[in-house]
């Protein structure tokens, strides 16, 4: 299932016409696979991803950078995790990628109506 996203990328050395379909594309295969399981370090991100696509790879750098995007709300501003993995001194992070909380269009005079002041 494909998400539309109101993604836009950018960079110096974006381009569109050359970027666009390859980025889009692989910043939902992460998306889906993220949403779908627990908590995971990049390196693991990369393996498991590359054995469910055998001809593409997933570049760490590019699997953080994806997850960071997810973030952003033309990304579908979703909740990102993370969390030091064994000892401290190792600098290993896992992720967690979480949907996005509900939006809420009522205006927060209607969430949270204005309390009066009890009487003294």
């Amino acid at each position: 299932m494909r998400r539309n996203f109101k993604a836009h990328f950018a960079g110096p050395a974006y381009e569109p016409a050359a970027d666009r379909a390859r980025l889009s594309t692989q910043v939902e295969r992460i998306r889906l696979y993220m949403l779908g399981v627990e908590w995971r370090t990049v390196a693991e991100i990369q393996e498991e991803l590359e054995q469910m696509y055998p001809r593409t790879c997933f570049p760490p750098c590019s699997i953080s950078a994806q997850l960071r995007n997810l973030k952003k709300a033309q990304f579908g501003s979703h909740r990102l995790e993370k969390r030091r993995r064994g000892m401290v001194p190792r600098g290993l992070w896992e992720f967690r990628l979480l949907p996005p909380i509900p939006f809420d269009p009522r205006p927060q005079g209607v969430l949270f109506p204005k309390q009066s002041a009890a009487p003294r």
